[in-house]
């Protein structure tokens, strides 16, 4: 298993801070009082924040390290993901087949560039949690529904709506009072959306941001779910062929312009 990203340590080390802070004193089968389920409702708000900024801070560092094996020669996974899905207009290459401008990126390695930047404005520019705001962010960096667990999924989308309810609403709101609030019931669903349940846990499969952490690092290490220096070694040939691929691309395309 390879080691958590920082951005999981430092969202683990959030989660606990946070919980000290606004859920000290909660216990099973305890009546809150209306102060306690106050706390929760900004234990909840504050979470979200956390875990958003995990997704976002993991997405721009899976894009940094594609542009750097890029620029010592290597293709990674994520490299070709981020071209492929791109839907920017700088990848129809424009309606001319001679064209001066640089709005336009023809070369692959050039392609690549523009395509990394566009979508960091993806997660730039994102508003949540709920898979229509992940999909869009890794889905093109090699992130596949076959390896996630749905019901992880539920359970973000309901906490997510959750946090909206009262990130946007008066606490007089009918969708937003506290008293529908149970900080236990707070503290368990935000830990099992960080951590998964040993008992439940399927290897390969991601149901929890704990493991989706470990697909994230092998994903950057280029090993997939296997990490072993064996497919490690396959992965960097195949990273360099690519890159070998690309320049070959790149030089037929200059020729034809020349």
């Amino acid at each position: 298993m390879p080691a958590p990203t920082v951005h999981f340590s430092n969202l683990v080390s959030n989660y606990q801070t946070l919980v000290a802070t606004y859920l000290p004193n909660v216990s099973a089968g305890s009546i809150p009082t209306p102060q306690e389920q106050e706390l929760a409702r900004a234990f909840i708000v504050l979470s979200h924040a956390e875990i958003e900024f995990y997704f976002e801070s993991l997405c721009e560092e899976i894009i940094s390290h594609a542009e750097s094996e890029f620029k010592a020669g290597r293709v990674a996974k994520s490299a070709l993901g981020i071209i492929a899905f791109s839907s920017t207009p700088v990848q129809n290459g424009g309606q001319l087949l001679i064209s001066g401008s640089k709005q336009f990126a023809r070369k692959l390695s050039e392609r690549f560039y523009a395509s990394a930047q566009a979508h960091r404005k993806v997660y730039e520019g994102n508003n949540g949690i709920r898979q229509k705001y992940l999909a869009p962010m890794f889905v093109p960096l090699g992130l596949t529904d076959e390896s996630i667990d749905p019901t992880w999924i539920v359970l973000i989308d309901v906490f997510a709506e959750k946090r909206g309810a009262i990130a946007h609403k008066s606490m007089a709101h009918v969708e937003a009072q506290s008293k529908n609030i149970n900080p236990g019931d707070v503290s368990k669903e935000v830990k099992r959306i960080i951590f998964d349940d040993p008992k439940l846990k399927t290897p390969g499969v991601i149901s929890a941001i704990e493991s989706f952490d470990e697909w994230a690092s092998n994903h950057i290490a280029g090993v997939g779910s296997l990490n072993s220096r064996v497919k490690s070694r396959h992965s960097s040939l195949l990273q360099r062929l690519l890159w070998s691929a690309v320049n070959l691309v790149d030089r037929y395309e200059i020729r034809k312009r020349t």
